[in-house]
Order: C-alpha cells, then sequence, then structure tokens
C-alpha cells in the first residue's frame, strides 16, 4: 500500500499544483513529514528533490514498445503507429494522456 501511496504522491509532484501537505493528505499520510520519510525510503530522494528533476516526454515509434514501457511505469505521451491494434485490445482502452497517430491516416491526406 505505501508503494502505491508513493508512486501516486510521484504523480503529483510532477504535475507541480499542490503543496507537500496537501498531496500527503491526498494519497493517505496523515502529515508530509510521514511521506517524506516513506518517499525517501522507496525513491531514494526526498519529495522536494524529485519535483526539481527535469522529466522528458517519450514518443513510441512501434506499438509494442509502448505496453513495454507501460510495464516499466514509464508512459509515452505519444505512440506512433502503423495499424490500430493496440487500441482495440479486448476492450482495454489506452491510457488516456496517451496520443496515438495512426501512421495509415497520415499517408491518405
Amino acid at each position: 500500500m505505501s508503494r502505491l501511496r508513493v508512486h501516486r504522491a510521484k504523480e503529483l509532484l510532477i504535475s507541480g499544483s499542490d503543496t507537500l501537505r496537501e498531496i500527503a493528505l491526498k494519497v493517505g499520510y496523515k502529515d508530509e513529514f510521514y511521506l517524506s520519510r516513506r518517499f525517501k525510503q522507496y525513491t531514494g530522494a526526498s519529495p522536494s528533490s524529485y519535483s526539481r528533476r527535469s522529466f522528458q516526454l517519450v514518443a513510441v515509434l512501434l506499438t509494442p514498445y509502448s505496453s513495454h514501457l507501460l510495464l516499466l511505469g514509464l508512459e509515452p505521451a505519444v505512440t506512433i503507429s502503423e495499424s490500430s491494434e493496440y487500441v482495440k485490445t479486448n476492450g482495454l482502452e489506452p491510457p488516456q494522456t496517451m496520443m496515438f497517430i495512426n501512421t495509415n491516416c497520415l499517408q491518405n491526406r
């Protein structure tokens, strides 16, 4: 449970809109000091140093690599696909923040 809370705290830190106290309460910790201890335990960094990191966006050229990145906890910003195979996967919805570009559509223009 703590690992999930820290993961959510990382997402909220990246968005940068909340204070550490607000983030602690949102993820289920009683205060920012306990969140800081747990955060450092799981990530090896303090929340403030983590939020100062620069994050890069990743574009994926082949659809299967999107799944690989998602399994590693990284969400590509753009996936360029030659088909819509990932989008039509048995009732699974694509991640909401990921943009898919079908190359077949680009060739018809």
